[in-house]
C-alpha cells in the first residue's frame, strides 16, 4: 500500500488555504495580502511543529489510519488561523463627514458624527453601500445594530425577471465608455470575475473564459450581443491573464464594486438583460446561462 510522506500533507493543506478568498472589493487587497503572510507564517509554525513532534513516526511510511487520523489534525489546526482572522479580510471603507448616510429604519440622513456614536464597539452593525451606476459608492444605509453584516450581500434586492435592469456605465481596458442606456434593441451578457491572478485565477478560470467566448460566438451576430467581462484586476493584470485567449468581450477592469451593485455573491456569475433592458435573469454556471440566452432570444 501506498503511504503519503510529510510534504505531501503540507502540500494538500497549502493548496487548500491557496484557495481561500477575501472580500469583493479591490480596497481590501492591501489588508488582505497582510493577513495572509501573517496567517501563512502562523500555518507553518503549526505545521512545522505537528511534523516535529511525529518525526519518529514520519520517517517511515505511515499506517493508513495514523495517515487519517494526522491529515485530519493538520487540516484542523490550518484551517484555526482561518476563521480567526475571517473578520480581517472583510472589505474595507473609508467615511468621512461629507458621506451621505442614511438611516435605514426611517428613510432618512444621518450626520457622519451620529454614524459614529451608534457604530462605535458594535462590529455586527448593518452597513450597505448604495453603488451608482458608475461603480462608484453614492451613499451608505446604516441598519440594526442586533445582527446582519457588515457590508453583507442581500441577494433579496436583486432586480426581479422580466424589470428594467439597473443601469452602468463601465470603463474598458484602453479607458472607452461602456453604457447600457445606450444599448437599446442589442442583448446584454455580463459575465463577473474576481482577480485575475493567483489564486483567484488559473488553467480552468481561463478554460471557462474560453467557454464563455465560444458560446457567445454561437450567438451570432456580435454587434446584436454585448458581452462584458467584469474583473477587479487592473487592466495590465487582466491582459497579461488573458494574453494567451482572444477575447472578443468587452472587458472592464477595476470595476469590482459592480458586483455589490448587482448583488454579486460567486464568482464566476453571469447576468442576462434582454434587449428592452430588462433582466432575464442571474446565472451560476455556463449550463444556467445557456438556459437564459435560450429565453432571451425567443
Amino acid at each position: 500500500m501506498e503511504h503519503a510522506s510529510p510534504t505531501q500533507f503540507f502540500n494538500k493543506i497549502h493548496l487548500y488555504l491557496r484557495s481561500s478568498v477575501p472580500g469583493k472589493d479591490k480596497k481590501e487587497l492591501a489588508d488582505w495580502e497582510k493577513v495572509r503572510q501573517e496567517r501563512a507564517g502562523m500555518i507553518k509554525f503549526i505545521l512545522y511543529s505537528c511534523i516535529a513532534t511525529f518525526k519518529v513516526v514520519l520517517d517511515k511510511p505511515l499506517p493508513q489510519n495514523m495517515k487519517t487520523y494526522l491529515l485530519l489534525f493538520l487540516f484542523l489546526m490550518a484551517l484555526a488561523p482561518g476563521f480567526a482572522q475571517k473578520a480581517g479580510v472583510s472589505r474595507s471603507l473609508t467615511l468621512g463627514p461629507k458621506s451621505i448616510i442614511y438611516d435605514e429604519a426611517t428613510g432618512k440622513q444621518i450626520r457622519y458624527e451620529e454614524f459614529l456614536e451608534r457604530t462605535k464597539n458594535k462590529p455586527h452593525t448593518s452597513l450597505t453601500e448604495n453603488i451608482d451606476k458608475y461603480g462608484e459608492a453614492s451613499s451608505y444605509v446604516l441598519g440594526s445594530d442586533t445582527g446582519g453584516e457588515f457590508m453583507g450581500i442581500d441577494v433579496a434586492k436583486r432586480a426581479k425577471k422580466g424589470e428594467a435592469f439597473p443601469p452602468f456605465v463601465m470603463k474598458g481596458m484602453n479607458g472607452e465608455m461602456l453604457e447600457s442606456e445606450k444599448m437599446a434593441g442589442k442583448l446584454i451578457v455580463l459575465n463577473f470575475q474576481l482577480y485575475m491572478r493567483e489564486p483567484f485565477f488559473n488553467a480552468a478560470t481561463l478554460q471557462l473564459l474560453a467557454q464563455f467566448e465560444s458560446l457567445i460566438s454561437q450567438l451570432g451576430d456580435r454587434e446584436e450581443v454585448v458581452p462584458i467581462i467584469v474583473t477587479h484586476s487592473s487592466a495590465e493584470e487582466t491582459a497579461e491573464a488573458l494574453a494567451t485567449l482572444a477575447v472578443k468581450s468587452f472587458i472592464a477592469p477595476n470595476s469590482g464594486s459592480f458586483q455589490r451593485r448587482y448583488y454579486i455573491v460567486k464568482v464566476p456569475s453571469y447576468i442576462v438583460v434582454n434587449r428592452q433592458g430588462r433582466l432575464v435573469g442571474y446565472a451560476d454556471d455556463l449550463d444556467e446561462l445557456k438556459k437564459l440566452l435560450k429565453e432571451a432570444r425567443s
